[in-house]
């Protein structure tokens, strides 16, 4: 399961008319500020993705933090649908950060998830919260 950057567009999504022109702008800035970085980078219509090698992480993240346009960016962790990975991967975050006394889980759920998975992630948040608490 790999990390990867999570982007967060902030006020360029309240733009109507001319957003895809600003998430345009925002993406060709992003993609030439790491053309030396190997990286890929998937948009939608209120963030963006970007992969890239484990060892350049750190890396990408500072040089992200001077792009004009961007609200947030987040280190995150993909794992696949399947209930028992997401449980296991959210024990191992929390393992790995034993003096921290609180901590947020978060679920991106593409628009075209059904809804029968939709609510199968939602059961499987309150049986990971119940574990580790």
């Amino acid at each position: 399961m790999k990390k990867l950057i999570l982007i967060k567009y902030g006020e360029l999504t309240t733009k109507k008319d001319n957003r895809k022109m600003f998430i345009r702008l925002l993406e060709n800035n992003i993609k030439n500020l790491l053309k030396d970085i190997n990286f890929s980078l998937h948009c939608d219509r209120v963030r963006m993705y970007i992969e890239v090698d484990e060892i350049d992480l750190d890396n990408t993240v500072s040089r992200l933090k001077n792009v004009f346009g961007i609200h947030s960016i987040v280190v995150c962790h993909q794992v696949n649908t399947n209930n028992d990975d997401i449980k296991n991967k959210v024990l191992e975050l929390v393992k790995c950060y034993p003096q921290a006394k609180t901590f947020k889980i978060e679920l991106a759920i593409c628009s075209y998830e059904k809804r029968e998975d939709i609510k199968s992630y939602i059961q499987t948040y309150e049986e990971v919260f119940y574990i580790i608490v």
